[in-house]
């Protein structure tokens, strides 16, 4: 992996669905907080690979995901979390 590129995975939206298992990983530049990539594996991927599309698409990043308000529960909060998993991780 190159310098500057930091991994971080979180996921809660499968447990909405009765899911024990899938995740969401997000890439982040870990100075410019930019979105580099994302990966999902669980049941309702289709539905949230999206919304990491468009971000990435628009050169968002980790200041958007955590900024987010969604309703709870619901399973593009997964991003969220992660997102503040990462933003935890960046500054420890």
């Amino acid at each position: 992996m190159s310098p500057g590129w930091r991994v971080n995975v979180g996921s809660r939206g499968g447990k909405i669905l009765g899911d024990d298992s899938g995740f969401l990983k997000m890439l982040f530049h870990h100075k410019t907080r930019r979105l580099l990539d994302m990966q999902t594996i669980c049941t309702g991927a289709t539905e949230l690979v999206q919304i990491g599309q468009t971000v990435l698409g628009m050169g968002g990043g980790l200041d958007y995901f955590m900024s987010i308000i969604s309703n709870y529960p619901i399973l593009t909060e997964c991003y969220r979390v992660a997102a503040f998993d990462a933003y935890n991780k960046l500054n420890a």
